[in-house]
């Protein structure tokens, strides 16, 4: 028994190490995915050693705690939810990409929690923390690297300017480590420490580590150059020192708080104002008041644009605006679904219905919005009224059981609560400007597990030995059994996702057999994924077209099955926008196999337009389709409506050139064609041949004259 609960420690120990760490460059998601199946692997090895003392021990182990009746009610709420969605997969999986927050993730976190408190004490929890706080050092250094050049020729982002280490985002890895930075705080304020505080205790005692550790966490976070991390940050340490220096002033401790707490105010004041932060500028910028400010927005709307039509539109590049617009969105969605919502984790099916028309005038305007950008407005969306209030009450019971352990513990972990307390707070601050990751998610139910776990004082007794009978040594089997099965099952999503990204990359080369065969490996490990489909009839459609010279009626029986493919996809989940998107351009390559695909094209377009009827890109994709079949005067109205969206959409105004010349109404497609020159993009080459060549013809039609 002994070792069965040693195990299950090292486990607990060895997550909260490695999920922060988890990434793989070769799967379709790099950093969440792989972050997802690391927590399902361990809480699969959890269970099954918790399972296996319980049947060693012929007794059902669980504590109950404050939390339960908390976690229950969200979980059967978000299950009501997930039944009644308009895609039970996702609502169940979490949205292919982000896997954090379908129903699946949601009982892994519980059962972690149940697990913990069931099975682990204060000697366990101490090493817990201990955990958390050595895998987050080395994401921190990894961090720091990463702003001095260490991989910057690996991203696309600037990594130097805004990290984001093993979390993948900068807004990400601020949430997490301002979660974590209380933690830092806490041997400051044990007792022993403060009645032995000496220049010797601040560099070598706990003292010394706990600054050093809270030191580098802050630069890490100033390195993520994230408004959110900041805000969190002084949320959390209102909450923290408020109390703090309530408590030691009861105590009559408070003057040597206050020359414990001078140091780090003043090393980070020091850091601050050289260094600067994402609110406040560096001493070096402080003395170029005359520089040019590259981060200013000069794109103003003047009097003249707003009366004068000829003048170029604007477009917002604030996030901040980017976000209040989502935000509309969200409240539409939970609008028109008012109770249950939409189902969880389906914002990127149900957002595109009530998408604000405005989110054309962005810089993000063709983004893929899966997320609210606001955790609560997201539950509000996706799982309503019902979904919401069940989140909102896990969040009060975590903080009033937070709260009533810092009250009861006496212990020299007393500020260990406050500082779990303090970190939730601060998850609240980061997940309502964006929102929760694996890793976050992760601290929102461990932290009340240690919470609970470290009041317990003494280890359970704990049988030394014991003799299995048959019914034992059976219900063991049938665990390993259950166990080995989900193990398998978990692998293979990894794997098949591995197959997916694999087989995305060689259409994209254009390598579209071996891309075939690798998708359809990830369909045999995996054939309820809708996105897996449409891949293989990407594919066969890139099959079809090559075969098309060499073997006619193989390459009609490949668009055949591509289209048999696409119609599987569609079947499964025809909800998806982006899958109809892509849907489309697969069925526009297939039309050169067989022109009867374009007007099936066509239909798809209309499809995705009634499920998205402010985008842009549908509108302009739909015109161009109709442009194609010679439907000239719908295909014009479709993109005039495009540029109603969208003012500033160069490809929409040179297709609707094109769509006049065509029809012969030349001074209509120049006006068209100058505008693009005049406010859009001067050297646009093709807009300057098709000018000339317009000019040219009325310069030959003057002197036949």
């Amino acid at each position: 028994m002994i070792i069965l609960v040693k195990f299950i420690a090292w486990l607990y120990y060895s997550l909260l190490i490695l999920v922060p760490l988890a990434l793989y460059p070769h799967s379709s998601e790099i950093f969440e995915f792989n972050k997802i199946i690391v927590v399902y692997l361990f809480t699969i090895f959890i269970m099954f050693f918790w399972s296996i003392r319980m049947v060693y021990e012929k007794r059902f182990i669980f504590k109950n705690s404050k939390l339960d009746v908390p976690i229950l009610i969200f979980l059967g709420l978000l299950t009501i939810t997930t039944v009644f969605s308009i895609d039970p997969h996702t609502s169940f999986f979490g949205y292919y990409t982000r896997f954090h927050g379908g129903l699946l993730s949601y009982i892994t976190y519980a059962l972690l929690y149940w697990g913990f408190v069931s099975n682990l004490n204060k000697e366990h929890s101490i090493k817990a923390i201990h955990s958390l706080i050595i895998g987050s050092i080395l994401v921190s250094i990894y961090g720091i690297l990463q702003h001095f050049g260490i991989d910057k020729d690996l991203w696309i982002q600037d990594v130097q300017l805004r990290i984001f280490s093993t979390l993948g985002q900068p807004n990400w890895l601020a949430a997490w480590i301002v979660a974590l930075i209380p933690l830092s705080w806490n041997y400051i304020h044990q007792k022993e420490s403060l009645k032995h505080f000496s220049i010797k205790n601040i560099f070598f005692g706990n003292y010394w580590i706990s600054l050093s550790v809270f030191f580098v966490f802050y630069l890490v976070l100033s390195y993520t150059r994230s408004r959110s991390g900041f805000i969190a940050l002084l949320t959390a340490g209102v909450a923290y020192f408020s109390i703090v220096i309530f408590q030691h002033f009861k105590e009559n401790n408070l003057p040597i708080l206050i020359k414990k707490l001078a140091i780090p105010t003043l090393i980070i004041l020091t850091y601050s104002l050289v260094a600067g932060t994402v609110y406040t500028p560096s001493l070096n910028q402080m003395f170029r008041q005359n520089s040019v400010q590259t981060e200013q927005i000069v794109d103003q709307v003047t009097d003249q644009a707003a009366t004068d039509s000829t003048a170029a539109p604007t477009v917002s590049f604030e996030s901040s605006e980017i976000r209040l617009i989502v935000w509309r969105g969200a409240i539409d969605v939970w609008k028109h679904n008012p109770i249950l919502g939409t189902g969880p984790e389906t914002f990127a099916y149900s957002y595109y219905q009530h998408r604000p028309a405005e989110h054309n005038l962005v810089s993000e305007w063709d983004f893929l919005y899966n997320k609210a950008h606001n955790e609560y407005l997201n539950q509000l969306a996706t799982t309503g009224v019902a979904g919401t209030i069940g989140y909102l009450i896990f969040h009060l019971g975590v903080i009033l059981l937070l709260i009533n352990n810092f009250k009861r513990d006496n212990s020299e972990n007393k500020y260990l609560h406050l500082a779990m307390l303090s970190g939730f707070f601060s998850i609240i601050v980061t997940n309502f400007a964006g929102f929760s990751v694996v890793p976050v998610a992760l601290l929102m139910f461990l932290f009340p597990a240690v919470s609970v776990s470290v009041l317990k004082d003494q280890p359970e007794d704990l049988l030394k030995k014991a003799e299995l009978d048959q019914t034992q040594k059976i219900i063991i089997g049938v665990s390993v059994v259950i166990a080995l099965f989900l193990m398998t099952k978990t692998v293979n999503y990894w794997r098949a996702d591995l197959f997916y990204a694999r087989a995305q990359l060689l259409n994209n080369t254009r390598n579209f057999q071996s891309a075939h065969d690798e998708i359809n490996e990830a369909i045999r490990l995996r054939s309820n994924e809708h996105i897996y489909w449409q891949t293989l009839a990407e594919s066969e459609a890139g099959m079809a077209v090559l075969l098309l010279e060499i073997n006619e009626d193989m390459s009609m029986q490949v668009a055949r099955s591509a289209y048999e493919n696409l119609r599987k996809a569609e079947i499964m989940n025809p909800h998806d926008v982006n899958n109809l998107r892509k849907q489309a351009s697969t069925l526009l390559r297939l039309s050169f196999v067989d022109p009867g695909y374009l007007a099936i094209s066509e239909q798809t377009i209309v499809k995705a337009v009634n499920l998205a009827p402010t985008e842009a890109k549908l509108i302009y994709n739909l015109g161009v389709i109709q442009l194609r079949q010679g439907k000239y005067d719908e295909g014009i109205e479709n993109l005039e409506k495009a540029i109603k969206l969208r003012p500033v959409y160069k490809d929409a105004y040179y297709a609707l050139a094109l769509a006049f010349i065509e029809t012969g109404q030349d001074n209509d497609a120049r006006k068209n064609l100058i505008f693009i020159l005049e406010n859009l993009d001067p050297d646009d080459q093709s807009s300057l041949e098709e000018l000339e060549k317009l000019n040219g013809a009325e310069t030959t039609t003057s002197t036949d004259s």
